[in-house]
């Protein structure tokens, strides 16, 4: 231990008023402490761990456990461009058991390769403006806990097409502002599990958004577009007793089927736009909810959704309160941050030769 650490340590001898609260680590190990573990495991509840800018790697930089301590882990410049914690593959990037609740926070982080970004075993912490990207299986899997995400990026994990973006077991999830973009599954809720997704894009997923098993999935204000299946549904599948709630949201021009799947589940719909799936957008399990409650099947008209704007023009039925439906307000997914991972044309042959190298 150096003596700036040691000296570091001996405050937590002092009144809390007169101990230092902000630990700075850099990625070649300057700073307060070597690695990200030693900062954290030398921490307590309410402090603040600022990583500088660049890459962080080796042991103690992923792999990386809370230990139950509410303490905020964040880039210094808030963008997570600028700060990413790559993970050695086979290996995950940060841990969270049961004792690590809400003031576990993670603040503009990249998380970058490994097998699972994060690991949620009970945990339920905090995420805002992260951005999970490239790992094998599960950008986050978590099993009985509770994580709330906002303003987060989840692009091209479950690149061996076993996994995908976020899986929820048992436990819950909020996901709100956020992108899920190139993945395997989107997004997966099973077992029970009480999942919402609001205001958020699903872009060109080699599979949509997933309820299993008396799971509770809640979609509004989201939009799902070129989301693609060989299966039974680009964009929400359902199935074991799930149930699926589905509000304001457009899903649009999935790829490969239909756009919504109920075997054995039950799907909900309320001013949401299903339009131009390869197969059915409008398929039987829901068909009597078209035309009611302020459901559409009309082109949404986005400014440039290829090119990532998904902005509506000006004659788009989807805009807030606009004819066929001058009941509902605005319909879909509306950009409310800038992307830190840039939106770029995404082509089908791209898409499958990521997952299928």
């Amino acid at each position: 231990m150096t003596l700036r650490q040691l000296s570091i340590l001996l405050l937590f001898l002092l009144p809390n008023g007169a101990r230092a609260d902000v630990y700075r680590v850099a990625p070649d190990g300057s700073g307060d402490f070597a690695t990200v573990q030693d900062a954290i495991m030398c921490a307590i509840d309410g402090d603040v761990i600022e990583l500088g800018r660049g890459v962080f790697a080796g042991p103690g930089n992923a792999g990386i456990d809370f230990g139950g301590r509410s303490v905020t882990v964040r880039s210094q410049t808030g963008n997570p461009s600028d700060c990413t914690i790559r993970v050695a593959e086979g290996q995950f990037g940060f841990r969270f058991a049961s004792a690590d609740g809400p003031g576990s926070v993670l603040k503009g982080i990249s998380l970058v390769g490994g097998a699972i970004g994060i690991i949620c075993n009970g945990g339920a912490p905090t995420l805002e403006r992260c951005s999970i990207r490239r790992c094998a299986q599960w950008g986050m899997r978590v099993e009985q806990g509770a994580p709330t995400l906002t303003e987060c990026e989840v692009i091209a994990n479950g690149i061996d097409g076993a996994g995908g973006g976020i899986a929820v077991w048992e436990g819950s999830g909020s996901f709100r502002r956020c992108r899920f973009e190139a993945n395997g599954n989107a997004l997966v809720a099973g077992d029970g599990a009480e999942v919402s997704a609001t205001e958020s894009l699903f872009r060109a997923n080699m599979g949509g958004i997933e309820a299993r098993g008396a799971a509770w999935l809640t979609i509004s204000a989201c939009t799902l577009y070129g989301n693609h299946s060989e299966g039974a549904a680009s964009d929400v599948y359902v199935e074991g007793g799930a149930t699926a709630t589905i509000e304001n949201s457009i899903l649009a021009f999935g790829v490969g089927s239909q756009s919504v799947a109920c075997e054995g589940g039950m799907v909900s719909l309320a001013c949401s736009d299903l339009f131009g799936h390869t197969g059915e957008d409008w398929p039987a399990c829901i068909a009597s909810q078209l035309g009611r409650n302020g459901n559409i099947r009309i082109d949404p008209l986005f400014v440039d959704a290829e090119g990532g704007d998904f902005t509506l023009q000006a004659a788009s039925a989807c805009r807030p309160f606009s004819s066929p439906n001058a009941s509902c307000d605005r319909i879909g997914w509306e950009a409310l941050f800038d992307p830190f991972v840039p939106v770029v044309p995404v082509t089908w042959g791209t898409l499958k030769m990521r997952f299928h190298r």
